[in-house]
């Protein structure tokens, strides 16, 4: 993703999403918010990746993902890549918490 990306989580109830995010080449905060408050908050080390847990409620759940610092250019990894991005965001699953 570049500096701001959003996601429609459906279902009802509460659920748990979870995701690996990585940032590229630079230390970034990653911050989550569901209509306007934020839910999550996650630093990520400038190499290696992170296991994230979200807790959504209500039905189709709209998430707002943000990146500080914002988006670089991807060529400083690959040249021959002319997108700019921030962070990686892979792995999603979302399933009921235990007992729930």
């Amino acid at each position: 993703m570049g500096t701001k990306a959003t996601l429609v989580v459906g279902g009802r109830g509460t659920r748990i999403l979870s995701f690996n995010a990585a940032s590229l080449e630079i230390p970034r905060t990653l911050t989550i918010r569901s209509s306007g408050r934020v839910v999550s908050r996650v630093s990520l080390p400038r190499k290696g990746g992170r296991d994230v847990e979200v807790r959504v409620t209500g039905e189709g759940e709209n998430l707002t993902f943000s990146a500080k610092p914002g988006e670089i250019p991807a060529a400083v990894v690959n040249p021959n890549d002319p997108r700019k991005l921030a962070v990686l965001v892979a792995k999603f699953d979302v399933r009921r918490p235990l007992g729930g």
